[in-house]
């Protein structure tokens, strides 16, 4: 699959370079997160670790150096403010206001100090999960449940839990802040818990979503999804 996909990008730059679009064309491509395929005794997605959540981000075109490589953290939330700043368009207040940094400065060789950030709140879950990043340090916060550390660079597989050594409590308490820094995790995770219950009691209640043999995702935001729920 990886090959395929790498094939078609490069039919994608090969066109633009039979069209004569190269030196006028910015090229983004990224993807949906990925599948655990049996990682950590898990299928599907549903969880915060690498597996599931890491995404692929190939850049290409006029002021994008060709080569290079960005080992910075970077997430979704970001494309919007790099596609504004490569278009030279002006942002007004409300979407300045959006997270997400510009990816440009990372392209320009700048070192910027850049967190990741990511929530779930849905199947398989009892509780909400928040994951935050900082370099090789990744913090897995469970509200009413011990959290995870883990050390990417020394374990991508994620299978050494660094949160219960000692020695490492203040690594966590110190991530930990940053993250209620973004959020609070017990107040987002009840918000969430009383939105899911809204929805299901509009569905007919537990007993009528579980006879009706089937779970399926939120839909997402949306006219036809706001309608849905009305």
């Amino acid at each position: 699959m990886i090959t395929h996909l790498d094939e078609q990008v490069g039919e994608v730059m090969t066109t633009l370079d039979t069209l004569e679009l190269t030196e006028d064309t910015r090229v983004l491509y990224t993807t949906d997160h990925g599948e655990m395929h049996g990682s950590h005794g898990l299928l599907g997605k549903c969880n915060l670790y690498e597996g599931a959540i890491a995404v692929p981000l190939l850049m290409a075109g006029p002021g994008i150096p060709e080569g290079m490589v960005v080992d910075g953290i970077t997430s979704h939330v970001d494309l919007f403010p790099t596609l504004v700043e490569s278009s030279g368009v002006a942002i007004d207040a409300v979407d300045a206001s959006l997270p997400g940094q510009s990816l440009w400065p990372a392209l320009e060789g700048e070192t910027e100090h850049r967190v990741g950030f990511a929530e779930y709140h849905a199947a398989m879950s009892l509780n909400g999960s928040f994951m935050l990043r900082e370099g090789d340090l990744k913090l897995i916060y469970h509200v009413d449940m011990p959290c995870q550390l883990f050390d990417l660079a020394h374990d991508p597989d994620e299978v050494d839990d660094l949160a219960g050594h000692v020695e490492m409590a203040g690594t966590v308490a110190r991530l930990e802040t940053q993250l209620r820094a973004i959020c609070n995790p017990e107040v987002v995770d009840r918000q969430a818990k009383a939105d899911q219950f809204a929805k299901m009691e509009y569905w007919g209640g537990k007993e009528a979503v579980l006879a009706e043999g089937q779970l399926v995702i939120t839909p997402p935001p949306g006219i036809e999804a706001e309608n849905a729920w009305r």
